[in-house]
């Protein structure tokens, strides 16, 4: 890591979704962070691997909710049972993000902070963290909120995007940028521009901050949240702490860090990150990790076959039966013991407003 500050860095992993996109195999008590979509490990332990490295497990901190945190602690056996926090019900990642900003203040007010996600796919570790690094480099001085930017790869109108502005500084040779400001998700034609001028990346949703300069960050734009989260500290490590904690979650206003926070703040910067990254919301992201066949793929149990027959772009996601695809061009297909999800990839993220309507219909018991 970068010397002198190896002790003071501590990781949060955000794993609180439902990833309900990705029904019918991401479901609440089996949320998509939990599951292996691309062989082998779950992403949120594939996720904890690759922080791993940056600190000790007893500086690592995961926040989830209530019903995962049994599935969470069994999946991260090395965290300690404390260190895996659950959330009363989600509140969207300011609070999120606040509560785990609240358990590393207490740990160590003076703490370095890298807030990751528990859903990506990264596809070169080493670059990942020395892009982290760089951006904890940026952050040490505790003036800056610093963001990872993600180098993309397509007029994507599914992220939100930083606009990178002068390079103020590099660690290791990876670059340090100003940030000039951010854009919600856009339509095809202005990610298109956004590509073409090279000045755009991905908002990934990492951030990097000493806890001091969040804290003050939180007070600064939202103050009613961060009252809460000094509430939170103050609670720690006594018996009131989980009625307070309840309380708080009964009133505290449901909101992303972006707008509360980030969007508003002068002093943020950007490391762009140059690595392969996907973020997997949707089977169409799914479809980007997974294991191919003759330009098909499939995720899912390796017992169960899968077989295309006259059929591209498409993916199949499967336990122990034979699922056979005849004559068909970018489906999705998503079999369960209790259910059966069949889509076009183009629209794989309408599967949110099924999961919706699922529930519209008194089918709780599939969510």
């Amino acid at each position: 890591m970068n010397s002198g500050l190896d002790d003071q860095l501590y990781i949060a992993i955000i794993s609180g979704g439902v990833g309900s996109r990705l029904w019918p195999r991401s479901r609440r008590r089996s949320p998509k962070q939990l599951i292996n979509l691309a062989g082998g490990r779950s992403l949120i332990q594939n996720t904890l691997d690759r922080v791993s490295p940056l600190t000790s497990p007893e500086r690592t901190f995961v926040i989830t909710i209530g019903d995962q945190q049994d599935a969470v602690r069994a999946q991260l056996p090395d965290i300690p049972p404390a260190n895996i926090i659950a959330e009363p019900e989600g509140r969207n990642t300011a609070m999120a993000i606040g509560l785990a900003i609240a358990h590393i203040a207490a740990a160590d007010p003076n703490a370095l902070m890298i807030s990751v996600g528990s859903d990506h796919f990264i596809g070169d570790d080493e670059a990942y963290r020395a892009t982290l690094r760089a951006a904890v480099a940026a952050a040490a001085d505790g003036r800056h909120l610093v963001t990872v930017g993600i180098a993309p790869t397509s007029a994507d109108t599914g992220y939100g995007y930083i606009r990178r502005g002068e390079v103020i500084g590099a660690h290791a040779g990876v670059e340090i940028c100003e940030v000039c400001e951010f854009k919600e998700k856009p339509a095809l034609d202005v990610a298109r521009r956004y590509i073409e001028s090279g000045d755009y990346l991905w908002n990934g949703n990492y951030f990097i901050w000493r806890v001091s300069a969040a804290l003050a960050a939180y007070a600064e734009f939202a103050p009613d949240i961060g009252a809460e989260i000094d509430s939170v500290v103050a609670a720690i490590g006594t018996d009131r702490y989980p009625t307070v904690l309840a309380e708080i979650y009964g009133r505290v206003r449901k909101t992303p860090i972006d707008t509360a926070i980030i969007e508003n703040a002068t002093n943020v910067l950007t490391v762009p990150g140059h690595f392969p990254w996907v973020d997997v919301g949707t089977w169409s992201g799914a479809y980007e990790i997974a294991s191919p066949q003759n330009g098909n793929f499939r995720t899912g149990s390796t017992h169960g076959k899968a077989l295309f027959i006259d059929s591209s772009g498409c993916l199949v996601d499967s336990g122990d039966r034979t699922v056979t695809l005849v004559g068909l061009k970018d489906v999705v297909v998503i079999d369960t013991e209790d259910a059966l999800l069949v889509c076009n990839r183009d629209e794989a993220q309408l599967v949110g407003d099924l999961v919706d309507r699922l529930a519209e219909e008194g089918l709780e018991r599939l969510l």
